[in-house]
């Protein structure tokens, strides 16, 4: 199944969409954990796993790197 085919995860694109939308030109901050609790997964790391994921796929571009309290930031450049 590609993340296409996954509701969950095309959800995701769409909030890192709107996130992008609602910081314009500067990178927004999205954490594994919100992931997890957004889409109820046990752990942290499937979260961490298709934001990865995205990044491969070009969905999104990690501009600096999460550490300790501070949630990863992104830049939205996927379809849409």
């Amino acid at each position: 199944m590609t993340w296409a085919q996954n509701p969950d995860m095309r959800l995701l694109a769409a909030l890192c969409r709107e996130l992008q939308k609602s910081a314009g030109s500067e990178p927004f901050y999205l954490s594994a954990r919100m992931v997890q609790r957004i889409f109820k997964h046990q752990t942290h790391a499937t979260g961490a796993k298709w934001l990865r994921s995205f990044c491969v796929m070009q969905i999104l571009t990690e501009t600096e790197k999460g550490k300790g309290l501070r949630a990863s930031r992104y830049r939205y450049g996927g379809p849409g």
